[in-house]
């Protein structure tokens, strides 16, 4: 089968954007918190207040509309990864990089939260994709990947970080930011800026060759971007 060619359904005319918009932003809540088959045609267009055949006017399809949800989420974090790389040395790089990560995943769950419990993942849901859409996703993945991986090279490579393996240590701070989706409680005691700067706190230390707590601490709250 032919890949799905992202641009496919750009010419949509200025006076549907709107909708277009809102059936991404209705369609993404439905699937974290229904998963791809809980979530029908119909779903989606009542949560955007048209009828379910409405939503064809739009959008080829519900997989279709999953696809560009992955995409989007991808190319957003990838987004991200190139602006952190933008900071001038390896550690506000990753403080950088950690943080918003972490921003981005949080309040990501805070949109589907208005729609559901946001249980799944656009990890999980990709699996109904067709394998070319699958492939093109996880092309995008591995590209954001890239990117913690390039900041632990280059601090290596100047003497900031210490010896890990940049691979491995990526992993982790992927493993950290994600996996807080699992238990953060929006209405709880942390902010999602503070969580934030919590584990980009966690990751800097986790790097830097013995770090003091107090004059990272010190650092961290110059480099941190701003809540």
């Amino acid at each position: 089968m032919a890949a799905t060619d992202p641009r496919a359904d750009s010419a949509v005319p200025v006076t549907a954007v709107g909708t277009r918009e809102r059936i991404l932003e209705a369609a993404g809540g439905l699937f974290r918190d229904r998963g791809y088959e809980g979530t029908s045609i119909s779903d989606i267009g009542r949560a955007v207040g048209i009828s379910g055949p409405a939503v064809y006017h739009h959008f080829a399809g519900k997989q279709r509309i999953l696809f560009i949800c992955c995409e989007r989420a991808a190319l957003t974090q990838i987004e991200q990864g190139q602006r952190a790389l933008a900071e001038p040395t390896p550690l506000q790089q990753l403080v950088a990089f950690v943080y918003a990560d972490c921003v981005y995943q949080l309040r990501s769950l805070q949109a589907a939260r208005r729609y559901g419990s946001g249980a799944y993942t656009f990890r999980e849901l990709v699996k109904v994709l067709t394998e070319d859409d699958q492939r093109h996703i996880n092309d995008l993945r591995r590209t954001l990947f890239d990117t913690p991986r390039t900041i632990i090279r280059a601090g290596i490579a100047d003497g900031s970080f210490e010896m890990v393996d940049p691979t491995a240590t990526s992993f982790a701070l992927f493993g950290m930011t994600h996996q807080a989706v699992a238990w953060f409680h929006l209405d709880g005691r942390l902010a999602v800026e503070e969580l934030a700067r919590t584990y980009a706190y966690q990751a800097a230390k986790m790097l830097l060759p013995n770090p003091r707590a107090d004059g990272l601490r010190a650092q961290l709250s110059d480099l941190a971007p701003p809540a």
